[in-house]
């Protein structure tokens, strides 16, 4: 498959530009090693609250950004919907009741129970009056309200995830201590038991809201702007956030399994599996999935850009500038993680390989995070090494499956950004997250590094002159002259003491006796120079 795509498009100028920049490119395309391993839970230390980060995290930013699409979209019908008026209150369920009432009272009536009928009449009017005051207000407003309303619960959430963590990180710290009092354990795991309820019953609430919402905007929306305009700006809102539902939804449902027995369960049932890990092999019939085995925004179906009608996991099939490194199970015999990667260079035309972000089936993210980390940075190091590049970067953003928001601060920053080496196979270029961004550093070896420097200064040409004529005569005043003010430009530096006595030998002609120099011809020239 690569040997047909070296002449497509561009690749013919990546490749040429990746071996300029001193890239194997024979390595870069067939490196062919394996790595292999099984999954052991026993090699996490990760607490709940940890665990739980990542797609917490996506979710957060998901929230955000849907809160501020829905926003930057209505504006433009500010006035329509300030205009429109609707309650605060569901006044359907009373007018429901109403109506219920005034046909028991017209059975009572009928029955010519008057003292019933009576009561009804009563409970009628209070109704009546309750829907006389249910206070109404702007449309804007309201869909305002109901955004702040779940932007709220995601920051209680938030809080609750920190509350868990201090109580785990105080029962750690506990447990790690010399004789430990039983009931102090006791009362912090239930404190750490009590904060994840908590954050479950929150977590639950935030959900319910966004969904909720997501159901009835459309219908909020409608009697004020018309069912074709609505209907317009909803798909609007809709395409701009659906890679991040579409992640949304996978996350949902992780947390969940997470917070019930299911995950461990599932967890179970990954103990020991067989893992290996290699360089894709570009096969159209499984790689143009890649992106379906850990949902995101290069699954076959998204263009990865909103209102365009790319495929980005098939413009990454095509770019020989571009790797995807796997995480493989061997018993399912599929991909569980994607580590999509491609070369760059910094505006000193250093190289890097650049992991641009990694994606993950978060059933293994969460509950072997720190294995499988570990495992692929090991993997990527190899084949770094093999390429003759000798620093790795990882894009900066926590909606990495791996590794853990935790560890991924711990990670150093790179002072460097990064161009990716021979551009691109379409003109308006691909969605990479990593790109003229900030980055962090996974591996550098810093040895390499300053023997290539030193390689690069020795290749540099020397310049040779070549003189005809050479011959030794003994100085003259002219030509001591001439070397006063040589010494003079070199030495007249305050801090250069020696240089300086120098100069003032030289003033006072010291030397001039026993002084010679070596003159000749440049090649070219009829004047003899002073060489030395």
């Amino acid at each position: 498959m690569q040997g047909k795509l070296k002449g497509y498009e561009n690749n013919p100028e990546i490749l040429e530009e990746l071996e300029e920049a001193g890239i194997d490119i024979n390595q870069w395309l067939d490196y062919s090693e394996t790595q292999y391993f099984s999954l052991e839970s026993g090699k996490s230390t990760l607490a709940f609250s940890e665990t739980i980060s990542a797609p917490l995290n996506r979710i957060q930013e998901t929230i955000n950004s849907y809160a501020h699409t829905i926003k930057e979209v209505l504006k433009e019908y500010r006035p329509e919907l300030s205009g429109f008026k609707v309650s605060l209150e569901d006044a359907k369920e009373t007018e429901e009741k109403i109506t219920k009432m005034l046909e028991e009272l017209w059975k009572a009536e009928a029955e010519g129970n008057e003292k019933k009928a009576q009561g009804i009449e009563k409970g009628i009017i209070g109704l009546e009056k309750k829907l006389e005051n249910i206070k109404t207000v702007s449309l804007w407003d309201k869909l305002l309200g109901d955004i702040a309303a779940w932007q709220q619960l995601k920051n209680d959430v938030i809080k609750a995830q920190d509350n868990l963590m201090e109580n785990e990180n105080k029962l750690q710290e506990a447990l790690s201590g010399k004789l430990p009092s039983g009931k102090m354990i006791q009362e912090l795991k239930e404190k750490a038991n009590k904060a994840k309820e908590e954050m479950r019953e929150k977590f639950d609430l935030l959900d319910t809201r966004i969904e909720g919402f997501k159901d009835r905007v459309q219908g909020m929306i409608d009697p004020a702007l018309g069912a074709k305009r609505t209907e317009a700006l909803i798909q609007g809102i809709e395409l701009k956030v659906a890679e991040q539902f579409d992640h949304y939804k996978t996350d949902r449902t992780t947390i969940g399994n997470l917070f019930s027995e299911k995950s461990d369960k599932e967890k179970g049932k990954l103990e020991n599996q067989p893992m290996s890990i290699f360089v894709w092999a570009r096969n159209p019939d499984i790689d143009l999935y890649q992106g379906n085995y850990s949902p995101c925004c290069i699954s076959i179906e998204q263009t990865g850009r909103p209102n365009e009608p790319d495929s980005t996991i098939a413009d990454y099939n095509t770019d020989l500038g571009v790797q995807i490194v796997n995480i493989w199970n061997e018993t399912k015999n599929e991909p569980v993680t994607a580590a999509w990667c491609w070369l760059g260079q910094d505006k000193n035309k250093e190289p890097a390989f650049v992991v641009d972000n990694i994606e993950s089936n978060t059933l293994y993210s969460t509950n072997y995070p720190e294995q499988l980390t570990k495992e692929l940075f090991d993997y990527l190091e190899k084949y770094a090494k093999s390429i003759g590049v000798n620093k790795i970067v990882l894009g900066g953003k926590i909606n990495n499956d791996l590794p853990t928001v935790k560890q991924l601060f711990k990670m150093p920053n790179s002072k460097s950004t990064y161009k990716k080496i021979g551009g691109y196979n379409r003109e308006d270029g691909y969605y990479l997250e990593a790109e003229d961004d900030r980055v962090k550093l996974i591996w550098e070896d810093k040895k390499s590094k300053k023997e290539k420097i030193k390689k690069k200064e020795e290749k540099k040409e020397i310049i040779k002159i070549e003189y005809t004529d050479v011959h030794l005569k003994q100085i003259s005043k002219e030509d001591f002259n001439a070397l006063k003010q040589i010494e003079r430009v070199i030495y007249n530096d305050e801090n250069l003491i020696l240089g300086q006595a120098m100069v003032e030998d030289i003033k006072r002609g010291n030397g001039l006796q026993y002084s010679s120099i070596i003159r000749g011809k440049r090649k070219g020239s009829d004047k003899f120079e002073v060489m030395g």
